[in-house]
């Protein structure tokens, strides 16, 4: 998909199957993106490749303007097989914030593929901006080598899911003004440093970002830092009886404090916060087998709108 052979695709409410070439997408000065229907694939993944955005141009605010591939065309699974979907890219090391490759999860209708989510390489975003409570990602995400995944609303994430870091990746809410939260299974730090970012860019912003775990497991040698976050306006809550949670108290840095002034603080019944003040952390709770209770939120019930779908 190039400017030259027209970047936009509407599918018309069909389906399109996608083979082991994956989907191209090259620079281009509209946004690209593909919608009206369902794509899948008769391989494992839907792989695409994505071109560099970057147009040169800046906003009045000297923000670079960069541009998207969006894809909201509902993302399936390919009958009986699960498919997963992998962004990757190559892009030059000019001036950090002018290029980028970037993939949108767009549209108001949930994607269902099952497999696996991996964003792999420098300067590869993607982009989850799914609306009217539809999910983006139902399976696992795998965010390696410098790339990033960024939450522009609420609950884009399955509850079930685990998202897995490597090599500086970074997981976070966007940059752009509103309140968020999201949840899911299990955030694990695999290798080198992980990073996830409440994403504020100035500290007078108050929109409550709130980012809530079954479980935090940071691998030995790996290590998370925790960026733009604010107390009492910032939460990273992991439930009490999470199995790696003691361990991985040791490895975390919060931007701003220092490492031993990370610590955990009761939230509620079955939540701690963690949290950077100078006051002491304290573990001994951890261990007191406290049972487990309802969830401090539930994401809105989401119907399925298959029909409806199928046809946007």
């Amino acid at each position: 998909m190039d400017q030259e052979n027209d970047s936009v695709l509407r599918l018309q409410g069909k389906t399109l199957t996608v083979g082991g070439g994956g989907i191209n997408v090259k620079y281009n000065d509209i946004r690209p993106y593909i919608s009206n229907g369902q794509i899948t694939s008769n391989e494992s993944a839907i792989v695409i490749h994505s071109g560099t955005y970057g147009t040169g141009e800046f906003t009045e605010e000297g923000k670079p303007i960069n541009l998207a591939f969006s894809l909201s065309a509902v993302i399936q699974d390919h009958k009986g097989h699960k498919v997963g979907l992998t962004i990757a890219g190559k892009h030059p090391t000019g001036k950090r914030g002018q290029e980028r490759g970037i993939v949108a999860l767009d549209g108001d209708c949930s994607n269902t593929y099952t497999g696996d989510t991996i964003v792999d390489g420098a300067y590869n975003v993607l982009y989850l901006r799914k609306e009217s409570g539809a999910t983006a990602i139902a399976g696992n995400i795998y965010i390696t080598n410098r790339s990033a995944v960024s939450m522009f609303f609420s609950n884009q994430i399955s509850d079930s899911s685990k998202v897995v870091l490597s090599n500086r990746a970074t997981f976070m809410f966007s940059t752009s003004p509103g309140e968020r939260i999201e949840r899911i299974r299990e955030l694990i730090v695999e290798k080198g440093v992980g990073i996830f970012s409440f994403g504020h860019l100035e500290e007078s912003i108050n929109d409550k970002r709130t980012l809530i775990l079954d479980d935090l497991n940071i691998n030995n040698g790996a290590s998370l830092r925790i960026m733009r976050w604010e107390e009492g306006r910032d939460f990273l809550l992991v439930r009490k009886n999470s199995k790696h949670l003691a361990d991985a108290m040791k490895k975390i840095t919060i931007d701003g404090w220092a490492k031993n002034q990370v610590y955990l603080k009761d939230y509620d019944k079955d939540y701690w916060s963690i949290e950077a003040a100078p006051e002491p952390a304290t573990y001994g709770a951890l261990l007191s087998g406290l049972g487990l209770g309802l969830a401090v939120w539930r994401k809105r019930q989401k119907g399925r709108r298959t029909n409806e779908c199928a046809t946007k």
